[in-house]
């Protein structure tokens, strides 16, 4: 979405080695996606608005702002999704931050050497469609009461540039300014990564969501900055400079509060979600967009005749939950489908029989890929429930597209991403489909982590032990995503470096000491137990 809907499914995979230029391999760790799921509220016309404003747009500003430097070098990395609102939105967890680590704090006569602070965590849209990356901030005005949001005060790396910015969403906007801070995801960390911090928006966030993580072009970017993917791709982060989803769909009902949303993996696939081979496209020349030219669409068998040229490109985008294009061609698509018709729900949206049979598939180029019927399905029409409103619509309805303009003519949301495996690839710029492997559900959202501890090495020549867990359910902010990204421990019989030539030796047994001091300053005769590592 090019910057607005809600999105996606993770599983991260990943290696650390050194934080130098040189890349050491892993082999990828798949963990599971959490999906919440709420009632929906449906408003068809106010989420097609918001798509053809998206694809209708460019946001420009001043001069790129380029990315630097990694603290943790990672191969490949599996990170967990959250789905919510049946569907209509697939989430990702990012840390942010650099907060101070090793401080004292002091209650009373009680003196604590306390754990490593972590960094703040927050609930991103994972999308395809968009570049930029933006929280809100803890002095956003307008933003829900249930957002949370970043404090850049807490933060010794967060930097603003003083640039401001509006970023337009057609159902609303952000307001905000540059600036750069240090991002982690599943382990993979960049410093000074380019970060709207948005004090101001309106009409875009919803529950606890805090903004928007794109996985675009960097000539999408409305600050012009490198995208946190791209980022990882220049600074050696990834095995392949690539990524996949996998996209998990919502059973049945509105009973069930958090289920499994997917996998989302960097730097690679996780082979036991598709079946068969990936068959990558080569994408058109484009700095912006994930796109490739349609060039087929059948329904119930029927060949459809659509546009070709600049027409037939279509954004593959995990930020947007439907399918829509051209008049001309979604009007022959509809017309090929016996007794359907336009809905009454507004302009561009059609319905047809719900008995109806509709058996639909599209290629780029390679194979037909076929869709099921319940993404081809939004609801019944609330007028006449007989009738069903379908999941295709016309972009163009009421908007003043031009082809030339260099904005994709279709859109291919999740209602077409949860049919097959998506590949994004980089180098050469392509995006591949595979067939989902039959328990496709199940392989990508295990109950027990995949995950095994992997060392670490960071910045300051501290040795680490990473540790990710899955977790099924509902689970805490920091876990909820089925990894731990901010919560370090040391393994038993680990030699640590906490500073230039000082070792910490951390035992099985006893990670900590107490000693009872005596005080006669404030208190009388006071014991007090001070937590120390042992030397």
């Amino acid at each position: 979405m090019a910057p607005v809907s809600l999105i996606a499914t993770l599983s991260l995979a990943f290696g650390i080695g050194s934080a130098l230029s040189t890349l050491v391999s892993a082999d990828p760790i798949h963990v599971p996606i959490t999906r919440r799921k709420t009632a929906r509220v449906l408003d068809l016309n106010a989420e097609l608005f918001r798509l053809r404003q998206r694809y209708r747009k460019v946001n420009t500003l001043s001069p790129p702002i380029n990315s630097s430097g990694t603290r943790r070098r990672a191969a490949v990395g599996g990170i967990p999704i959250i789905d919510q609102n049946s569907d209509t939105s697939y989430l990702g967890i990012i840390s942010v931050g650099t907060p101070d680590t090793r401080q004292l704090t002091q209650q009373s006569c009680l003196i604590t050497k306390p754990q490593r602070a972590a960094p703040q965590d927050f609930k991103v849209v994972l999308d395809t469609g968009s570049s930029d990356l933006w929280l809100a901030n803890n002095g956003c005005t307008n933003c829900p009461s249930s957002t949370p949001t970043f404090n850049p005060s807490a933060s010794s790396s967060f930097e603003t540039t003083g640039t401001p910015i509006e970023l337009n969403y057609g159902i609303g906007n952000a307001t905000g300014v540059v600036s750069l801070e240090t991002v982690q995801m599943g382990g993979f960390t960049i410093d000074d990564l380019t970060l709207v911090s948005v004090d101001t928006t309106f009409g875009i966030l919803t529950g606890d969501v805090s903004g928007i993580l794109g996985f675009a072009f960097q000539g999408l970017a409305a600050t012009k900055a490198v995208p946190f993917w791209q980022a990882l791709i220049n600074t050696n982060q990834l095995t392949s400079p690539e990524f996949s989803f996998y996209l998990g769909r919502a059973p049945s009902g509105n009973d069930v509060p958090d289920i499994d949303g997917g996998v989302f993996t960097l730097g690679g696939t996780n082979e036991t979600l598709f079946s068969g081979d990936v068959e990558f496209v080569d994408m058109p020349p484009t700095e912006r967009n994930w796109v490739l030219s349609l060039t087929g669409l059948t329904v119930n068998g029927q060949n459809i005749a659509i546009s070709t040229g600049s027409l037939a490109l279509a954004s593959i985008d995990t930020g947007t939950s439907h399918i829509a294009g051209p008049t001309a061609d979604v009007q022959a698509f509809w017309a090929a489908v016996p007794n359907s018709g336009p809905s009454p729900v507004g302009p561009g949206i059609f319905n047809f029989p719900c008995t109806q049979e509709l058996s639909v598939s599209v290629s780029f180029g390679g194979r037909l890929w076929p869709i099921s019927i319940q993404d081809m399905i939004i609801a019944p029409e609330q007028s006449d429930s007989t009738r069903c409103i379908g999941a295709i619509f016309d972009l163009d309805a009421n908007s003043n597209f031009n082809p030339d303009d260099g904005n994709p003519a279709w859109i291919f949301g999740d209602g077409f991403m949860k049919n097959v495996y998506t590949v994004f690839r980089a180098d050469p710029p392509s995006i591949g489909f595979a067939q989902l492997a039959t328990n496709a559900g199940e392989l990508g959202t295990p109950s027990a982590s995949l995950a095994p501890s992997v060392p670490a090495t960071n910045s300051a020549g501290q040795s680490d032990i990473i540790t990710q867990t899955a977790t099924s359910g509902a689970a805490s902010a920091t876990t909820a995503i089925g990894f731990v990204t901010s919560s370090v421990a040391r393994a038993p019989g680990i030699t640590a470096t906490t500073s230039p030539g000082q070792s910490d030796n951390i035992t099985p047994s006893a990670a900590t000491a107490t000693t009872a001091l005596t005080f006669t300053s404030l208190c009388t005769v006071l014991i007090v137990s001070v937590v120390i590592n042992l030397l």
